[in-house]
């Protein structure tokens, strides 16, 4: 299905390049003085270490990376509640409203099933035996948990913004990485830069499976790409998404996601597309 590789092109590379940009933000929010372009070029090299190793070095890490991320966003959690920082906008009621939050529904939506068309990539560990119900709810208890508790969760420390002048100031200079970072600087200090480290070198694990399916999304639009070696593929993707993330640091990255946003909105449209025609044949 030529389309549907095009769009999860475009979507492993371009979250990527997003994903890159959100670690370098945080990087520079431990210390200025790193250039954005530095940080960003560090985590790509990190990632493409990571997927030329294969499948079982990317899955590895996959099962082991989460875990250090999740006990820092426990932390996020706990020291932003404990700030009182939080503050509940209120949300005016009108078609635009209803309109914005459908097209954010819509974003996420899009977002959590665009994994579909890699969910069969990674899952070459369960026995052909399994039962479809159980892999269902294997996938949706993974997607749904983390989407929602850390949209939840950016949502809180995002509205400290409309309120809180540090806040408001941290992130027009280093936006996500600013928010997480004024989270947690005040009270845990040096330990607090540790945390947002860790969370910096998180965007490893999100890019390690968008660049070692790149080049199966490539191999199925032409024969021909089948002749190159997957770790080719893989240093080619990587060289793009670092060549839009440069720039896009300090330039188009709302252009950028919004693009991006756009794309996920039409791709469960098309694996859905993609799959009807498939069962006629």
């Amino acid at each position: 299905m030529p389309p549907v590789a095009v769009f999860n092109c475009l979507a492993c590379l371009g979250w990527s390049a997003v994903n890159a940009i959100v670690g370098a933000q945080l990087l520079r929010a431990v210390n200025s003085s790193v250039p954005g372009w530095g940080a960003i070029i560090a985590l790509a090299a990190g990632t493409l270490i990571i997927t030329l190793f294969g499948y079982k070095a990317v899955h590895y890490y996959e099962m082991v990376s989460w875990f250090p991320c999740f006990i820092v966003y426990l932390l996020v959690l706990g020291e932003f509640a404990r700030s009182g920082s939080f503050s509940n906008v209120k949300m005016g009621t009108g078609t635009s409203e209803v309109a914005s939050v459908l097209s954010f529904a819509a974003s996420i939506f899009g977002f959590g099933t665009g994994w579909a068309a890699m969910a069969a990539d990674y899952a070459c560990y369960q026995p052909v035996a399994t039962k479809k119900w159980k892999i269902i709810v294997w996938v949706f208890v993974g997607m749904m948990f983390p989407l929602c508790f850390l949209e939840m969760l950016g949502l809180a420390v995002g509205a400290a913004t409309a309120k809180n002048e540090s806040y408001l100031t941290a992130y027009n200079e280093n936006r996500i990485g600013g928010l997480l970072a004024t989270a947690l600087f005040p009270r845990w200090g040096g330990f607090g830069k540790f945390l947002v480290i860790v969370l910096a070198l998180s965007t490893v694990g999100n890019n390690c499976p968008n660049m070692y399916s790149l080049a199966f999304c490539l191999q199925v639009l032409t024969r021909h790409a089948q002749k190159v070696p997957r770790c080719i593929w893989t240093l080619v993707g990587t060289l793009i998404y670092v060549a839009i993330a440069i720039p896009g640091f300090s330039h188009f990255e709302a252009v950028l996601e919004n693009f991006l946003l756009v794309i996920v909105r039409w791709t469960p449209a098309i694996h859905g597309e993609a799959t009807h025609l498939t069962s006629i044949i």
